[in-house]
Order: structure tokens, then C-alpha cells, then sequence
């Protein structure tokens, strides 16, 4: 740190993006959060998103000296889209993860049963209403078989099938 003070070196981000979140909604829905998670246990409500791994792109950030320009790449576009779902308490659920090939290498001799997550495969590693409901309809015995009834959080997203009727779970979309 005082290498950096003396030659006035600084942390620079190199792109991104920023967007920001509409106040108004979020107390809204703050307010009737309590109504909606009546009758769960914190155990019992989880929340869900996906999002994008770009496993080949570069660093934001770097460091530079005060006063002189920063210019990044261009970004690596390889990615694979992965959902995450975990409870108010900490429990995680097996992650959803679709990539572009249907038999990766790195699955070579590997049972995809047997992987910490649930591989699907497109064309583009999006997310799709078919890998969704396969993945809901999943999560759904699971919550049957330890015979709990479950509330999950999603957001809105078009690949996200709001006419999904499950025994298990309760599904609320976000605005």
C-alpha cells in the first residue's frame, strides 16, 4: 500500500456496466415480504438467479499510474450460464449449469449423473424454459421425498415458466 501511495498507483476498472435499482419497488415489496413468506420457515424460503460465467475473459481491474489512460481487450465470450438456489439459512440446492456442448471433454469417461451440478446443453448456454422445468420439477421431489413445502423467490425472466404447477413448491417471480 505505500509502494502504491508513493508512486501513485490506483485500481482502475477497465469496463463494466452499471444499472441501478428502482427504490420505490424494492420498499414496496419490502413491505410485503412478511405477507408473502407467512407460514415457511426460514428454512423453507429460498431464493433463485442465474447468471453468466465468462470462464475465459479477462480481469476488470488493474492497476495503473494516476493520471495515465487504461484500455482493456475485447472481452472473451465463452460462458456458461449457472442458477444458483440456496435458503434464507444458508442451504444450498444443486446448481443448474448449461454449457455448449452436449459432451463437454472434460466429461470424457465421466457420468453426468454423478457431477455436483445438473449439466444441461444449447446452442448459446442460455437459460431455457425446458432446462428450467426439468431442474424445478427436480428440486420439486426432492422437497417430496423429505416432505417439506418450499417457497422460492425467481426473477422475471422469459425462460422462466410461471404456468408450472408443483405439489412442493411455491413459486413467486420478482418484479
Amino acid at each position: 500500500d505505500r509502494w502504491k501511495s508513493r508512486y501513485s498507483v490506483h485500481a482502475f476498472k477497465v469496463n463494466g456496466e452499471s444499472a441501478s435499482v428502482d427504490t420505490t419497488t424494492v420498499e414496496e415489496y419490502r413491505t410485503r415480504l412478511p405477507d408473502i413468506t407467512k407460514g415457511y420457515t426460514q428454512a423453507d424460503i429460498f431464493n433463485c438467479d442465474e447468471t453468466g460465467l465468462f470462464y475465459r475473459a479477462l480481469p476488470d481491474k488493474t492497476l495503473g499510474v494516476k493520471d495515465q489512460s487504461c484500455k482493456g481487450g475485447k472481452n472473451a465470450k465463452e460462458r456458461l450460464t449457472v442458477m444458483f438456489a440456496c435458503s434464507s439459512t444458508g442451504e444450498k440446492l444443486k446448481p443448474l449449469v448449461i454449457g455448449k456442448s452436449y459432451n463437454p471433454r472434460c466429461f470424457k469417461n465421466v457420468n453426468k449423473g454423478n457431477l455436483p451440478v445438473t449439466y444441461y446443453s444449447n446452442k448459446k448456454a442460455w437459460m431455457t424454459t425446458n432446462a428450467f422445468i426439468d431442474w424445478l420439477r427436480t428440486v420439486n421431489t426432492t422437497m417430496r421425498l423429505q416432505r417439506r413445502h418450499i417457497l422460492m423467490f425467481l426473477d422475471n425472466a422469459s425462460s422462466h415458466s410461471k404456468d408450472l404447477n408443483l405439489s412442493n413448491m411455491t413459486l413467486k417471480f420478482l418484479p
